[in-house]
């Protein structure tokens, strides 16, 4: 997210209903794709939310430890975003993995019909 998205009340939104325990319940499945802006951590694996501009600042109190995630922001151009990009294409293989628990490199055989 942007910091003008994340500072947004429809990005907002998203996320509280994600996680909010009266609604989905569901933060422990939250995925974050960093496309602009900063994810700062303090410590080991805690988002820093004074220095944060990538996330709403109503995701602090749902979680104490950074989610899921691939940082994306270098990838500006459409040919950056293809499988065919090395780069773009070991991130995808990384998120793909984790959620499926399997090693990233047994995803590099499946060629692009896994996505």
């Amino acid at each position: 997210m942007k910091k003008s998205s994340a500072e947004s009340k429809w990005c907002g939104e998203e996320p509280e209903y994600w996680c909010n325990p009266t609604k989905l319940n569901r933060k422990q499945n939250l995925i974050i794709v960093l496309i602009d802006d900063d994810i700062v951590l303090n410590g080991i694996r805690n988002v820093d939310f004074d220095k944060t501009t990538a996330l709403p600042r109503l995701l602090e109190s749902y979680i104490n430890s950074i989610p899921l995630y691939i940082d994306l922001r270098w990838a500006k151009m459409a040919t950056d975003t293809g499988l065919q990009n090395p780069k773009y294409r070991h991130e995808i293989n990384s998120l793909a993995a984790q959620l499926r628990g399997v090693n990233p490199e047994d995803l590099n055989d499946e060629g692009d019909s896994g996505f």
